[in-house]
């Protein structure tokens, strides 16, 4: 499930660079060992930030307990994403990968959790 809610997040996406067949890139996104270990864990806080003149919510996402930043929205309190901007950034992802199944011509696949009903 862990590797479900990172692509569908475009936490760990790196298209911008190729996958060396002849040599490891040490800087890459996408470490198996890092996002996948025995015991995996994503946790989403909602923070609450309050001062004189604000007071706003925030988003951090911590995977395995280390902040994982969100690729033009974290910035907010130490790499935080503004929770509206989080919600919209989630709705553009929806809209745009929503179909995936049927792109795919993938029949035996639900497009929602059924278990959560």
């Amino acid at each position: 499930m862990l590797p479900l809610i990172l692509v569908s997040l475009g936490l760990c996406n790196q298209s911008d660079t190729y996958l060396s067949l002849n040599k490891i890139n040490h800087e890459r996104s996408w470490k198996k060992s890092e996002i996948i270990p025995f015991l995996k864990r994503i946790a989403f806080e909602r923070l609450q930030f309050s001062s004189l003149f604000s007071n706003e919510t925030f988003i951090r996402i911590l995977i395995n307990s280390k902040p994982k930043p969100i690729s033009g929205c974290s910035q907010g309190p130490g790499q935080t994403c503004p929770l509206s901007q989080f919600i919209n950034y989630v709705h553009k992802r929806y809209i745009k990968y929503q179909n995936f199944s049927q792109i795919c011509h993938n029949n035996n696949q639900s497009n929602h959790f059924t278990f959560l009903n």
